[in-house]
This record gives structure tokens, sequence and C-alpha cells, in this order.
């Protein structure tokens, strides 16, 4: 007699299966990680992070927003301005700037040499998204936060905030050491409860007659009569649009999280063309260069050129340290790469010109 044939089967190994099952699962979000971004992220928190960058007169600004600073850079160097949270910038018109900050009442500003001036602020529960410099004045728009009344706290995950008024509106003058407060007559539209609180990056763009406004929680682009605030016409978008320009009778949006860019009419918001993921998740921002439209892909360390035509693409520039923010200049591009904390020009054949690194300023 066989004294194997009365033993049961044997059982696969649990723990060896377990373990080979959890490394295949490490490996694919490890994979997963760095093809959506999450690496990244962590890199430019660990180095402060890029996330706007604007031309100056003699040189040019970027805000860190992990690093709690606004850089400012000449020809040779750059030096660092203690900011909290700098998100946005926006030339103010006169040589200088306008720097936002995430989920602040304020609104910092710079001079044309980096001069520290006293701030734009409007009451505590109010946000300021974005602003816009025109002759004559500056639009700003943002919303209030009225708290949730106990009986409205139906869900677990509302929070303290929940009802949000938006606004948008036209201030004379210079925005510099004023305390400000969106009048009733603001223009309001588009109010609604929200189950997150967040930034709210927006997007102010301007033709002579029409104000836009790319709002990343509604997912919209909303076009506003500047004279009367009448909303003329409102888009929806891919999921939270980052980045948006004005390309002669059209507005270009890109969407990081949709990979997706697209155009819509400037009159009535018909949407021309779409290109969704098709371009690839990780788009930041957008300009205008040398006739067409350029991104930066965060995710996959590149510029696009794109045909704004079209919406194809007409090459790809390799570009290492996580590509965020751009800037037009009279002779090339600025590009603020995020993870790596630097700031690169380049000309018109897209050459690197000159390279300023962040970093070992903020680590000082």
């Amino acid at each position: 007699m066989n004294p194997r044939e009365n033993e049961a089967p044997r059982r696969p190994n649990s723990g060896r299966l377990f373990f080979s099952l959890s490394l295949v699962l490490l490996t694919v979000g490890i994979w997963q990680a760095g093809t959506t971004g999450l690496a990244t992220w962590s890199a430019a928190q660990r180095t402060g992070g890029v996330w706007a960058v604007l031309p100056l007169k003699d040189g040019w600004l970027a805000a860190s927003l992990y690093g709690d600073r606004v850089y400012i850079g000449g020809p040779e160097h750059s030096r660092a301005i203690p900011y909290p949270r700098p998100l946005q910038l926006a030339a103010d018109g006169h040589g200088g700037a306008y720097v936002l900050g995430m989920l602040a009442s304020a609104v910092g500003c710079l001079g044309p040499q980096g001069d520290v001036r006293r701030a734009a602020t409007f009451p505590p529960q109010v946000v300021v998204t974005a602003v816009l410099a025109e002759k004559g004045g500056v639009w700003v728009a943002g919303y209030d936060r009225r708290r949730a009344d106990s009986h409205e706290k139906t869900n677990f995950y509302l929070p303290e905030y929940s009802t949000f008024r938006w606004y948008v509106q036209w201030f004379p003058g210079e925005l510099t050491g004023r305390e400000l407060r969106f009048r009733p007559d603001a223009f309001v539209y588009d109010n609604d409860q929200w189950h997150e609180e967040t930034a709210g990056v927006w997007r102010l763009l301007s033709t002579h007659d029409r104000l836009l406004v790319v709002k990343d929680q509604a997912e919209t682009v909303n076009c506003l009569d500047k004279q009367s605030g009448r909303l003329l016409w409102q888009a929806s978008t891919g999921p939270r649009p980052t980045g948006a320009v004005i390309w002669g009778d059209r507005v270009l949006v890109c969407s990081a999280q949709a990979g997706a860019v697209e155009a819509y009419r400037l009159d009535n918001g018909g949407r021309v063309w779409s290109r969704p993921r098709q371009i690839g998740r990780g788009l930041t921002g957008m300009a205008s260069f040398a006739d067409k439209v350029v991104l930066t892909d965060v995710v996959h360390n590149r510029l696009v050129l794109l045909d704004p035509l079209t919406g194809a693409v007409l090459k790809e520039i390799r570009l290492d340290g996580a590509p965020r923010a751009l800037a037009p200049l009279e002779d090339g591009l600025l590009v603020g790469l995020d993870a790596a904390a630097q700031i690169v020009r380049l000309d018109w054949s897209w050459t690197e010109k000159q390279r300023w690194n962040l970093w070992p300023e903020a680590a000082q």
C-alpha cells in the first residue's frame, strides 16, 4: 500500500501567493504613479515646485507653490521673496505683477524691481481666484463662502463651508494697498453648492468687448459681456481645465486630467474641434508661440506644439524637469520646470539659451 494514497492533496502556499500578488500590485502602482503625475507631484514638493512664470521688463517672476516663495530673476541671478502658497501671477500693466495665493483673500502686489507693496485685501470669507489687468483697471474673479447650517449637513462629508457665490467685477485703477469688496452689482452667475473646497484655479481671458472665465471646478468656459455682465454663452470642457488661450476667433482649453484639448468659437461657444485623450495627460499650460499654440506636459517631460486650426500635434520637444508654466517673450519662451525648480529660456528655434536654478536659493 502506498502511504501517500490517503494523504489530502497539497494546497498552494497561500503566503507565497499573497506575496506574489502584492509584488504585482506594487509594480503596477509604481508604474501608474509615474504615468499619472504622482511622481512629479512628489518631486515638486521636495523642490518647492514652479507653478507660474511671468516676464518682467528686465527679467522674470516665478511662483514656487510648495516653497512659499516668489522668485524674481534677471540676466544672471535670482532672489527669493517670501509669499504664502503663490499659485498664479498676472501682469499689473505697469511693469509689476499681481500674485494670487491658494485660498487667499488678498492680492499681492510687486513692483517692476520686485519691491513688495501693500496688498489689496478682501473680507476673510472671500477667495480671490483670478485677476486680469487691462487699460484703466483690473478684473477680479472670486467667491465668498457661507457656513452650512446644522440642518443642511445631511451628509457626513459636507464641509463646514458648502455654499459658494461667484463674482466677477471691474475695479478701476490699480489694486495696490486697497481694501476691496465685491459690490451687489458685480457680475454674479453659476452659483451652486459644492461638496468639496478647493482653490478653484480660474483663467480670465479678454477681447475688446468680452470677458472669458475658465473655471476648473465647474468645468466650463463662460463668456460675459463686459458692459452688462450678461452671460453670452457657456461651454462644457474636459475634466478640470488647466490652461486656456485666445487664438484668432477661438479660445483653446486644455485639461490635464483628461489629456484633452478643445477649441471653441468666440462668437457663440460652439466647439470647433476636440482632441480627447489623444495628446496625453499632464497638460497644464498654454501660450501662443510662433503663430501656433504650445502646451506644457508636466507628466511626460515635454512641450507640445499644436496647430490651433485643427488641433493636430506639429512637434514635441523633450524638456526634463516637469514643465508646467509658460510665458511668451518677444524673442522666445520662458518655461517653468516644476519638479526641477528651474526656469528655462528658449528661442524661436526651441534652442535653450539660459537656465536658472531656483532650489539652492530656497534651501538657504
